[in-house]
Parts: C-alpha cells; structure tokens; sequence
C-alpha cells in the first residue's frame, strides 16, 4: 500500500517525527498494542523480525506470535495483566515467524499511560532477535557437559605455570582438593618425574608444535605414584596470542601394574602410544579438543540407540571410518557372547540418569578382530544441552591379555602347589608313623633299664658311697625323663593329625575336671578363677589334653610366686570362640617366642621346671587340627596368657 507523502508542516510534527523514526527502525521491532493486545502499529525492524507485513498483523492480536503451549497456558494474558499491573514486563523466549522459523527474542512490554489522568491506554512492545546468541550459549553449554563427564584430570597452568584450575576427576585420582592447588605449581603439588632431560623435551614440544604427549609419573597427596599419559598443549586465544597449557591426563597406574607383572613373566611388553592433538582456540575450540584428542572413544547415543557423535579416536581403536561406521547396525559389532548382556545394560543405562554404568565387553574391528572395551556411560537424555547417553570407552585389549597370561601361570602354580602338598602329607603321615614305632619300640628296654636301676639301688645302696648313689640317682631321673619324652611322642603320633570325632563339648566342665584332676594329690596355694565359657563342637579327648598341657603350664610356672592365680575365660566374634588360660607365674621373654611352639624347645632351664618341651606343639597341632590358631603374651615375671581360638560348628 502506498503511503500519503508527508508535507515539509507535517514533518516538522514532533508526532510525526517520532512516527517515522520508530517506523523506519530495523534493529528494533517496536509494535503499539491496545488494550486488548490488538496490533495498532507495526514497524519495518518488527517485519523483519517476526516476517510478517503490517497488512498481515494490524488489527490482529499479538497471541498470534506466541507458541501454542504458550497460548494454551495463557501466557499472552498474564504477560499484558502483569504490564498493567507492574508498568513493564521483560521476558525471552522462542516465538514462531510467519515461515515457522523458530526465533529467540528478547522483549520488553510497557504499559502507555494518558498523560492527564494517568490512564492506561495502550502497550508498547520492544523485541530484540537473540536467536544467534541463543545458539551459541547452547552450543557451548553442550561441550561443557560433554566435558564434564570426561572422567580424566584436566588441570589448566597460567603463563608463569601456576594452577588456575583443577576438576574433580583430579581431585580424585591425586588427592588434592582444587582449593589447595590454585596459584601453586605442578611442580609443587605433583612433584613430576620427568628425568633429566624431561622438561627440555617438554618446552621443545610445545615450542615447536604446540603440543607435547608422553607419559610422566607424578605422585599423589599420600606420596603414591601416579602413571599418566599427559597431552599438554598451549591455550590460545583467536589471535594465536598463548595464555596458558591446558594438562589432559589419562591415569595409566593399573595398566602399568599389569605391564609390570608381565614383564616378570615373559620380560616382553611393547607400548604403543600414538599422537594426536590440534591447536587450541577459544572456550569451545578447547572443549572440542579436549575431547579429540583423548584416546578414548567418547560418543553420543540417542534413546533408540543410534549414534549422533563419535570422537576421531573411534577410527584409531576399532579401525572403521564415520562412513563406513554410520552404515553398521551397532548390535552386529558387538561380540555374540556379549550382545545379551549389553542389551541388558542398555536397558539398565535409559532407567538409571545421570548414573555412571560401565561394562566390559568386546567389539569388532575392521580387520575382523575384536578389542576388548570399558565403557562408561551416563544418561544425559534429560539434560536439554545434551539429550543424549554419553559413553566413554577405553581399550583394555593388552590388560585382558594380561589378565589372561596370569591365569595361566596361576593354573599351573595351583597345580605344583597341589602336588607338592600331597607330597608332603604322605612324608608327615610316614614320618609320623615313624615317630610312633620308634617311641612304642623304645619303651620296652627303658622299662627294663628303669627296673632295674631301681632294685640294684634298693637293694645295694647301702654298700655304695656317695658318687655311686649320685649317679645312680641320675640314671633314674634321666630314665623317668627319657620316659615322659617318649609317651609326649605318642600323644603326638595319636593327636597331631587325626580325624577328629567332633561331639559337643560343656567346656566349663572339662576345664573344672582337668583342674580337679591336677590337683587331686597336689596341695597348691594357686587360686582358680573360672568364667563360664560356652559349649562347642570338637574332638573330647583331643581338647582336653590341650587343657591339661595349658592348665598344668600354668601351675608350674606360677608355683614360685606368693599368691599364683590362675584364670580361665572366652570371648565369641564372627564365628569363632576364643578361650584363655592367665597366670601371673614368671612369664617369658618375647624375644624367644619363636622357640616357644617347637619340638623340645624350653624357655627355661629343667633344673628350675620339669618337662619335655613337646607340650605346646601338641596344643598347637590339635588346634590347628580344629581349624583354630594357638599364640601366647607374656612379660617376664609378670605371667603368661595362651589363647586358642575354636570355630563354631553346627551340631
């Protein structure tokens, strides 16, 4: 439509001027509502924005540029109640152009007063397109939380190599807290082992190609070791103006245990380690590298499964290139034998977001091998900057090899040690048998000599002097010894490995019966202290000569002191009863503990104590026997305590 042409009186109208002004303005779209958000005037910046003639709209109500679920929810309305009410509303949002485009827009409506009665008459509406603006905040909102579900350190370092930030898979894999680390040095904080000419080569990298890739041992805040593979390269801004190094860091520490324990095996291990990484620009730039440059597969999958991203590194680890790729069904590069249980895992991973998942299974290779993978994947569908499972996936295929080698030699370990344990069975159960023939064959020609030594110093002793007597004397009390040895070896042939004939035992009763026993005949001062003990299942006749050898210890070694006490008591935890004899008699030194559970080893001297030394290592074999385990504290003349533990049987 054509317009009337203004005349030169008409111009020089403020009214017109500002008319006009507003008219001809194509930044803006500046658009006079009435009260009822009726179109009264629409100008060129509000047709170039919205798309829409001024034949299109005048007349027309502003609802007509808002989203339907907008309309639904009344949004127009409330928008103009709210401009009555408060004199302006500014808002953003999507709106639609006459060709459906959607646009962000920034708005402003305003409330139009009559300037006598301050009457609201009409609105005023100014709206800005932000739409460019918009897609650059989402888009690089979007690297951001692609980056934060990278699960490696990334620390940044300024000009003058101080740290100016630190992310939270650094602060657990090194220990440090971000707060503790900014403004300090690596150096200071991770102490690198980069070896003498490290930090040459390191400069001479950056310098040279803005980047440097290798691997460097730092050490954690416990002073641990901490393999990685470092990609550091030079931040830049779009000038090329360097501000700083971005640090990529992949902890390696347990695939270096794994090359260790193969190197001991095979003392071969090869190290492939391949480069790649690009200039970094500004904060998008950053983030994409980041990413890139990781040898890791990252990717984005949508809800049904089909991949919308996939890190260059992708090509590198499985060989297929985004073509050939993007024309797989992804289920056929999965390993037949994994395919269940990574549907399965799908399943579990769109039930479970923001909930980190991993998984190990194999894929397939161009060349028709399969790699081993680790994944990790996180639900981000709900996240409106991602919509999208992100998924990292790390090449495990020279660790399962590994893994694999170890076993074997495990296999075989077993094996021998099997072997060699039977082995060793049926050289105790010989020697044992032994043991038992040379004892029992012994006691015969002992019971003679014993006999009669006694009846020629009955019989004679008058006649000999007192060197003869002395001697005499000494063949009988070597004889009684040699004979105590020997019954001692029985007990040990007959208990230290038989089959046991478990029954329940009142253990309270069988120590009160042993202490009735060794002090039938006996007057002793000691003063016997029992605590009730529990019932267990084991072998009677076993159990209670380690009673009689713990309790009889424990009379003859306090015997010598004023006031002997001896006390008895149990504790029970997790399934196993632990029992203890006491006595406060003159103890031991825990320097010879050693000797104290071996065959004829005495802590003190036969003059002072009288015994075998067989003893204890029958209690020891008859608790082992049990499934138990057998030790004692002591200080020296300030008593002994012997503890034996016993597992709960069922009945």
């Amino acid at each position: 439509m054509k317009e009337k042409p203004i005349s030169a009186k008409e111009l020089l109208s403020d009214e017109n001027i500002y008319r006009k002004m507003i008219e001809e303005i194509e930044d803006y779209a500046i658009i006079l509502l009435d009260l009822q958000g009726n179109v009264k005037s629409w100008n060129l910046g509000a047709e170039r924005i919205k798309g829409y003639a001024r034949e299109d709209v005048i007349g027309k109500n502003f609802r007509m540029f808002f989203l339907p679920g907008d309309r639904e929810r009344s949004l127009p309305e409330t928008v103009l109640a709210e401009a009555k009410e408060k004199g302006k509303v500014v808002m953003e949002g999507w709106r639609k152009k006459k060709d459906g485009t959607l646009i962000w827009v920034s708005s402003v409506l305003t409330a139009l007063h009559e300037h006598e009665t301050n009457t609201i008459i009409g609105f005023t509406k100014v709206v800005r397109d932000f739409t460019e603006r918009k897609k650059a905040e989402d888009h690089s909102e979007f690297l951001s939380s692609i980056v934060r579900n990278v699960h490696d350190p990334i620390i940044s370092i300024s000009l003058d190599r101080s740290i100016t930030d630190w992310n939270q898979p650094a602060e657990d894999v090194f220990g440090w807290k971000k707060e503790e680390t900014i403004g300090k040095t690596v150096r200071e904080i991770l102490r690198p082992d980069l070896g003498p000419d490290g930090v040459d080569q390191v400069s001479k990298g950056l310098q040279e190609k803005g980047f440097w890739r290798g691997e460097i041992v730092f050490y954690s805040k416990k002073g641990e070791p901490v393999y990685t593979l470092l990609t550091a390269s030079f931040l830049r801004k779009a000038d090329e103006t360097v501000t700083g190094i971005v640090m990529l860091m992949r902890d390696i520490t347990e695939r270096k245990n794994a090359e260790k324990a193969l190197e001991k095996l095979n003392n071969e291990l090869e190290i492939k380690v391949k480069q790649r990484t690009q200039e970094i620009f500004e904060r998008d730039r950053r983030f994409q590298s980041l990413i890139e440059n990781d040898y890791t597969i990252t990717s984005l999958v949508s809800a049904s499964n089909q991949t919308i991203y996939r890190s260059p590194s992708a090509q590198a680890i499985l060989g297929w290139s985004e073509e050939e790729r993007s024309n797989i069904p992804v289920e056929t590069l999965i390993h037949p034998d994994d395919l269940d249980e990574q549907r399965k895992n799908w399943m579990e991973i769109l039930n479970s977001p923001g909930r980190a998942i991993s998984s190990v299974f194999r894929m397939k290779h161009k060349n028709s091998n399969y790699v081993w993978v680790e994944s990790i994947a996180v639900n981000q569908l709900n996240d409106p900057y991602v919509q999208a499972v992100v998924l990292n996936m790390h090449d495990i295929t020279e660790r399962k090899k590994a893994e694999f080698v170890i076993k074997q030699m495990n296999e075989t370990l077993e094996e021998r040690v099997k072997q060699r344990t039977t082995e060793l069975l049926a050289a105790n159960k010989a020697l044992e048998s032994f043991s038992y023939m040379v004892s029992h064959d012994l006691q015969s020609p002992l019971r003679s000599l014993n006999s009669f030594t006694k009846i020629i110093v009955e019989k004679y002793s008058t006649d000999f002097n007192q060197e003869l007597k002395d001697l005499f004397n000494y063949i009988l009390t070597s004889g009684k010894r040699m004979n105590a040895i020997i019954e001692d070896l029985l007990k040990l042939a007959k208990f230290g490995n038989n089959t046991l004939s478990v029954s329940s035992i009142n253990m309270t009763e069988l120590f009160q019966k042993v202490w009735s026993n060794l002090t039938m005949n006996v007057v002793t001062p000691a003063q016997f202290e029992l605590l009730p003990l529990p019932s267990i299942q084991g072998d009677v006749s076993m159990l209670e000569q380690v009673v009689i050898n713990l309790v009889s210890n424990a009379i003859k070694y306090s015997s010598k002191v004023n006031q002997p006490t001896i006390k008895i008591g149990a504790t029970t935890k997790n399934g196993e009863t632990t029992f203890f004899v006491s006595d406060n008699g003159i103890g031991f030194n825990m320097d010879e503990y050693n000797k104290l559970f071996g065959a004829f080893q005495r802590l003190h001297s036969a003059t002072d104590f009288e015994g075998t030394g067989i003893g204890l290592l029958l209690v020891k074999k008859i608790i082992e026997n049990h499934g138990g385990t057998v030790w004692a504290e002591s200080k020296e003349n300030e008593g002994a305590t012997f503890y034996f533990t016993l597992p709960q049987r069922k009945a």
